[in-house]
C-alpha cells in the first residue's frame, strides 16, 4: 500500500510538471507535435497515478446490473430527438444566422426536456429522479472544468456515456446537452454551443442504444473503447464539420474534410481522455447508480 501511495505521489508530481510545461509552452497557433505528445504523456500519467490511489477490488465481488430497456418507443423518441435537435440547430445557422445562440440552445435542451417527460409515459417525475439527472449534469460540467488548463483533456463524455448506459438515451442525450451548455458560462457562450450540446447529447443517445438490454457488456474495456471512437469520430466529426459551417461563407465539401483532418490530433487526445476516464470510473460509477435504481426505482419504470 505504502509502495502504491509513493507510485501514485511521483506521477502525480509528473502530471502536474506537464501540465506546467504545456501551459508555458502553449502557442496563438497550430500545436506542435512535441506539444501534442507532452499532453498525451500527462494522460498517461494521470492514469498511472489514479491507478495507485484506487483501492483494489476483489474479482470475486461482481455486482448485478439492469440495464435500461430498449423499446420501440425508446427508438421513436431516440429518432425524434435527433431530428428536431439537427433541425433546430440548422435553423439557427441559416435563419437566425448563429446570432441567436442562447435561444437556440434553450430550444435544444426544452425539446429533450419533452422526451425526457415522455420517458415517463404520463407520470411525473419524482423528485429524487430529477435530482440524480442534475448531479449527472454537474459531474459532467465539472469534468470539463476541473480540466480547463489542459485542451481537450475532459471527463465530461466519459459521465455522458455512464448516463446513458445506465438510464437510457434520453437521459444520456438530456446529461450531453446540459452539460455542454452549462459549461459554456466558464468558457464562453457563442454560435458553437448548440453544435457541442448536440454533438455530446448524441454520444449520450448512442450510448443508451448501443448498451439497452444488456446485450453488449458495459465492462470498463468495452466502455473504454467505445468511448474513444465516440469521441473521435461522433463527437470529433460533428465539432469539426461545425467550425467550417460557422466561419465559412460558401462551405465545401472539401473543406470539412480538411477540418476533420487538422483536428485529429486533438480528437485523438480527448478520445484518449474519455477512455482513460471511462477505464478507472466507469464500474464505480455505475455500481453506485445501480444501487439507486435498485433501492428507490430511480429511472428503472418505463
Amino acid at each position: 500500500m505504502i509502495k502504491r501511495v509513493i507510485l501514485g505521489a511521483i506521477f502525480g508530481v509528473l502530471f502536474l510538471a506537464c501540465c506546467v510545461a504545456q501551459l508555458t509552452g502553449m502557442t496563438d497557433g497550430q500545436p506542435t507535435l512535441i506539444q501534442l505528445l507532452v499532453q498525451l504523456l500527462s494522460i498517461a500519467l494521470a492514469a498511472f497515478a489514479i491507478s495507485c490511489f484506487l483501492p483494489r477490488k476483489n474479482k470475486a465481488e461482481k455486482s448485478k446490473r439492469s440495464y435500461a430497456r430498449l423499446t420501440k418507443r425508446n427508438i421513436l423518441t431516440a429518432i425524434l430527438v435527433i431530428i428536431f435537435a439537427a433541425v433546430t440547430v440548422v435553423f439557427g445557422m441559416v435563419y437566425l444566422q448563429n446570432r441567436r445562440y442562447y435561444l437556440i440552445s434553450v430550444l435544444i435542451i426544452f425539446e429533450v426536456m419533452l422526451a425526457f417527460f415522455a420517458m415517463f409515459e404520463g407520470r411525473k417525475p419524482e423528485a429524487r429522479e430529477l435530482v440524480t439527472v442534475s448531479v449527472l449534469c454537474a459531474l459532467a460540467v465539472a469534468g470539463r472544468a476541473a480540466f480547463y488548463m489542459l485542451p481537450q483533456f475532459k471527463a465530461t463524455l466519459a459521465v455522458v456515456i455512464i448516463a446513458g448506459v445506465c438510464f437510457g438515451g434520453e437521459t444520456g442525450f438530456l446529461v450531453g446537452a446540459a452539460a455542454a451548455f452549462v459549461s459554456n458560462f466558464f468558457f464562453g457562450q457563442g454560435a458553437w454551443t448548440p453544435w457541442q450540446m448536440f454533438a455530446s447529447g448524441l454520444v449520450g443517445l448512442i450510448s443508451g442504444l448501443v448498451f439497452a438490454n444488456g446485450k453488449i457488456p458495459a465492462t470498463r474495456v468495452v466502455l473504454s473503447v467505445f468511448g474513444a471512437v465516440m469521441a473521435v469520430v461522433v463527437h470529433g466529426i460533428i465539432l469539426n464539420a461545425s467550425s467550417v459551417f460557422l466561419w465559412q461563407p460558401e462551405p465545401t465539401f472539401e473543406m470539412l474534410i480538411a477540418s476533420c483532418i487538422s483536428g485529429i490530433p486533438f480528437d485523438l487526445i480527448y478520445g484518449a481522455s474519455t477512455a482513460m476516464f471511462l477505464w478507472f470510473i466507469s464500474e464505480p460509477m455505475i455500481e453506485k447508480l445501480e444501487r439507486l435504481k435498485t433501492k428507490y426505482e430511480i429511472l428503472s419504470r418505463r
